[in-house]
């Protein structure tokens, strides 16, 4: 199947080469930089593409070598009788993927007691709903958004849909074709790919660990895209630079911005620029499997917006428990007792791995690992520059052995274990809240 983005287009390239055999088992791949100059991809990107075939089976990664097709029978036909097909992998020991959050997380009870009474209400539940978003839950999310973001708002300005995804898509609908969007190079590979999708440009911009260079902010471009849930040193810099972006349109993305258990509770950007959009989402907050975000648009592209084009776009009891949630108080209280939780977690974590460069990912609450990797019984994220570990997807009981058990598993990706002086691991480097 021909795709018209380029990410996929690299992606099915490989995959079918792979299984139709043209590359054989143990054959090396282009290197990294040169699959960047092939395909005008990001290096980023790139290294997303060959995670997506590790994880398949079909690439294998070797230190200080390169990607080589894994020793696998070529899949010559859909119809290959199940017999001759290989049995699923085992379950890891270790499960500490970012993708999950453990259930002890989660105050259940609480919202399995909203979801019932939304449930009881069946009055409510007998249409298909408002396209923009049940109005009790925005009314909910404009309270909300700024006792905790300090983000002035009401509810006509907000849009509810599934993921931050889906509202991008909508956000490109209503801002038209042909934009130049600025981001920094290690922005989610699931925006850009709603950008691209709309027939954006994307423009990356250089940025130091304070985020996009002042200098680069001069260059032409429509919008800028900001991720600026963050940890230390960004959060100081966003504040320093927000004057930089006051005459700039900012599209930003505040993924599980709530979550600051170590860099400290901030404001909204959005809330002291004149002309941006604001996208929360409660991935992480809540439950993954619990599909609701949020986007807060200017007066003149919510005019723009005829609820009469789209349907509704989230689940209506989701989302009507939800403002239930909001109103009785219990997602903030939530929110408190989970940067609590994930402080005493984080440091556990990072004192055990004391002595390896590990960097923290706060919004996705999890470390990551430059230059060294864990062998198949462990479950983590693996991309080109090394691992990224969960301190979330595991019970409380099971976090000190799990991540001792990492400590005394790691293998060095160079050769030595450590990474050279200057060299500096960049987050977001498996595309970010790939189901944010």
């Amino acid at each position: 199947m021909k795709h018209s983005k380029k990410y996929l287009q690299l992606y099915d390239t490989l995959y079918h080469d792979i299984q139709s055999g043209a590359l054989q088992p143990g054959r090396r791949l282009p290197s990294i930089r040169e699959l960047v100059r092939r395909s005008g991809l990001s290096q980023t990107t790139v290294e997303h593409t060959l995670a997506l075939l590790q994880d398949e089976g079909l690439v294998r990664s070797v230190p200080q070598s390169g990607s080589f097709v894994s020793d696998i029978a070529p899949r010559l036909s859909s119809l290959q009788p199940e017999s001759e097909s290989r049995p699923p992998a085992p379950e890891p020991r270790w499960n500490l993927q970012t993708n999950a959050i453990h259930p002890e997380l989660f105050d259940m009870k609480l919202w399995k007691r909203c979801l019932r009474e939304t449930l009881e209400d069946s009055d409510g539940l007998a249409s298909y709903g408002d396209s923009r978003g049940e109005q009790r839950l925005r009314l909910a999310l404009s309270e909300y958004l700024y006792r905790l973001r300090r983000l002035r708002t009401n509810p006509d300005s907000i849009l509810v849909g599934p993921s931050y995804q889906t509202l991008l898509f909508i956000l490109t609908t209503l801002v038209g074709p042909r934009q130049t969007v600025a981001m920094e190079h290690h922005a989610p590979v699931l925006a850009r790919q709603a950008f691209e999708q709309a027939g954006w440009t994307i423009m990356e911009l250089e940025s130091d660990e304070y985020g996009p260079l002042p200098e680069e902010l001069k260059k032409p471009f429509d919008c800028l895209y900001l991720t600026t849930a963050c940890t230390g040193t960004k959060k100081k810099a966003l504040r320093a630079r927000q004057d930089l972006y006051r005459n700039l349109f900012v599209i930003e993305d505040d993924y599980n911005g709530e979550l600051t258990y170590v860099s400290g509770a901030r404001n909204a950007l959005s809330s002291r620029l004149p002309q941006s959009v604001y996208i929360g989402s409660f991935s992480r907050v809540l439950l993954p499997s619990i599909r609701l975000s949020c986007m807060v648009l200017p007066p003149s592209l919510m005019k723009r917006f005829d609820p009469g084009l789209y349907a509704p776009m989230a689940s209506r009891i989701e989302q009507l428990a939800l403002a239930r949630y909001i109103s009785s108080g219990g997602l903030e209280r939530h929110v408190r007792r989970l940067n609590r939780q994930y402080r005493d977690r984080c440091q556990t974590v990072l004192s055990i791995l004391d002595g390896y460069p590990v960097l923290l990912d706060e919004a996705y609450l999890c470390v990551e690992i430059a230059g060294w990797t864990l062998p198949p019984e462990f479950g983590c994220t693996r991309t080109a520059s090394g691992i990224r570990l969960s301190f979330a997807s595991v019970a409380l009981d099971r976090l000190e052995p799990a991540f001792l058990a990492v400590r005394d598993a790691l293998e060095p990706l160079d050769g030595t274990g450590r990474l050279s002086s200057g060299v500096e691991f960049q987050t977001g480097e498996t595309g970010g809240h790939a189901v944010g």
